[in-house]
């Protein structure tokens, strides 16, 4: 994470070219063809045609199960 935000530093990205670039990270990650079946197998979900908020939807239950998940392997609770 730390190169990533050195990268987004020295390029000099603005908050809104960071935002767009998240999104399209997040999006591109979803709708790729392992992850999009995966999805569609454990939820029923088609990815394919979902629009901003339903791809920010899923981005958000997943980091809500790796807080989950990472709170429970390290006990202590803090991410």
């Amino acid at each position: 994470a730390t190169l990533f935000i050195n990268i987004i530093s020295l390029v000099g990205l603005k908050m809104d070219e960071v935002a767009a670039l998240n999104y399209f990270i997040a999006e591109q990650t979803i709708k790729a063809d392992h992850n999009a079946k995966f999805i569609k197998e454990k939820l029923g979900l088609s990815v394919n045609n979902l629009s901003i908020e339903g791809i920010f939807k899923v981005q958000e239950a997943l980091v809500n199960v790796y807080i989950e998940k990472y709170s429970k392997e390290n006990s202590h609770g803090d991410v």
